[in-house]
């Protein structure tokens, strides 16, 4: 990662923080919660963008190098906890490289200054919350106790052969954001300054970073363990459920991993809570871009709208078998060309939608009994579709379940469909992709030359 593109990733991470803190009022619709195309010329919003936005922008400047070199120095030590050399990483959950990153992460979180906390389903929180004096005092107050929650970060456990920035940089970034926003306020404090230049908070303001356990389904087949618990999608049952190739429950590995794990805790903890009036209203990802469509149209930053539905579907075929010197071709019943024949019909399906947010990949094949000489007797296909648009995406899902019938008939082999996950795709909050374009705006005026 150059140095530029670092710089632009502390931009984007410390404008999606400073965005979402500074927002004021306005609609969740996506409606502008400003009246003007430039607030920041005339303070239009309570004088947020007069006064913190760029001294905030200007204090980033002052602090590139140093941060810089900080978060390169910090992807270098955490890509070297992998179970492959570099370039390749692999950390798989609960694993000893996996141990190794969480506590490395955890110690960058103490060390900016966050007070940690690894919750019930071993994900690891760095929080911060803004401290100002008037807070009781103020006319609009009407409970100085409620105060709202800013959540970035992203995960640090990596499938096979994955890159060293894929989830790093999003939890990384998140930590230096926070922590240049806390230099940021203690600074002015000290010098008994207004940080935000007479912007005032609507309320108190705490930040998250948060490096997710369980993003990854390399180990139990189910990506996004923990934020599913903390949506309330996936509870006890299915966690103890959970199982990886070798029969090790998730519960197992994560006491190994030193993670007493605690479902109904941890989700309970991601509820408004009616003591503090903790009001988790925005969350953000600052991640790498994992494709080409940014890089080929020569743009560094990229603000993502949606997020595409993934869907994943496990196709078996069961024939006899057979030698492969005894039994004529005409006799045949092989499970893998009937697996083949599907795979080439996911292509189909998902070509036939004219999208190109319409993605399918039979990424596993599991071949029984996987010998040269041996005619398939079992072939297990994992099948992963993923759109942005709903109906697109239940068709083609749909698509493969019928397919899968019709192949088997004209193979003359048995056959199984599963789904075993299906998620709605999601529309990313307009209040908040206005949010963070304007404040790159604002940033990227003042760094010009550095990104």
């Amino acid at each position: 990662m150059r140095r530029g593109h670092t710089v632009c990733s502390i931009v984007i991470a410390v404008a999606v923080v400073c965005a979402l803190a500074v927002g004021g009022s306005g609609s969740e619709d996506g409606t502008k919660p400003w009246k003007d195309e430039k607030p920041w010329k005339d303070g239009s919003r309570n004088g947020t963008f007069d006064g913190l936005l760029p001294g905030f922008a200007s204090y980033v400047r002052q602090s590139a190098g140093t941060t810089s070199s900080r978060l390169q120095d910090q992807l270098t030590v955490l890509r070297s906890f992998s179970d492959d050399p570099y370039p390749a990483v692999t950390r798989v959950l609960f694993t000893e490289h996996d141990v190794k990153a969480r506590a490395y992460v955890r110690g960058l979180m103490v060390d900016a200054g966050l007070e940690v906390t690894v919750d019930g389903m071993g994900s690891i929180i760095g929080s911060w919350r803004t401290d100002r004096a008037d807070w009781a005092d103020r006319a609009d107050d009407h409970d100085s106790r409620t105060h709202v929650v800013v959540m970035t970060g992203s995960h640090t456990d990596a499938i096979p052969l994955a890159g060293a920035y894929d989830g790093v940089v999003g939890v990384l970034g998140g930590i230096e954001a926070i922590r240049l926003l806390r230099e940021f306020d203690g600074r002015f404090r000290r010098d008994g300054g207004d940080p935000g230049g007479g912007a005032r908070l609507r309320h108190p303001v705490e930040f998250q970073v948060v490096m997710f356990a369980s993003e990854e389904p390399t180990r139990f087949g189910l990506s996004c363990v923990a934020s599913r618990v903390y949506g309330g999608v996936l509870g006890r049952e299915g966690v103890e459920g959970l199982r990886d190739g070798g029969g090790i429950g998730f519960e197992e590995a994560a006491r190994g991993a030193g993670v007493a794990v605690d479902v109904e805790g941890a989700r309970a903890a991601y509820r408004d809570d009616g003591v503090t009036r903790a009001k988790r209203r925005y969350f953000v990802e600052l991640h790498i871009e994992q494709g080409k469509e940014l890089e080929d149209a020569g743009l560094d930053i990229g603000i993502v709208t949606h997020i595409a539905g993934p869907a994943s579907v496990t196709v078996s075929f069961k024939g006899p078998g057979g030698h492969a010197g005894g039994l004529m071709m005409r006799d045949r019943h092989d499970a893998s060309l009937a697996a083949a024949e599907l795979a080439l019909d996911v292509e189909g399906l998902v070509k036939r939608e004219g999208s190109s947010d319409t993605v399918g990949t039979v990424g596993s094949w599991q071949v029984s009994p996987n010998a040269v000489n041996s005619v398939p007797r079992e072939v297990v296909l994992g099948i992963d579709v993923r759109d942005i648009d709903g109906p697109r995406l239940d068709r083609v899902v749909q698509g493969v379940k019928e397919r899968a019938k019709v192949v088997a008939e004209k193979r003359g082999v048995e056959y199984a469909v599963e789904v075993t996950n299906h998620d709605a795709p999601a529309t990313s909050s307009g209040r908040v992709v206005e949010a963070v374009g304007l404040t790159l705006i604002v940033l990227l005026v003042v760094l010009e030359d550095l990104v």
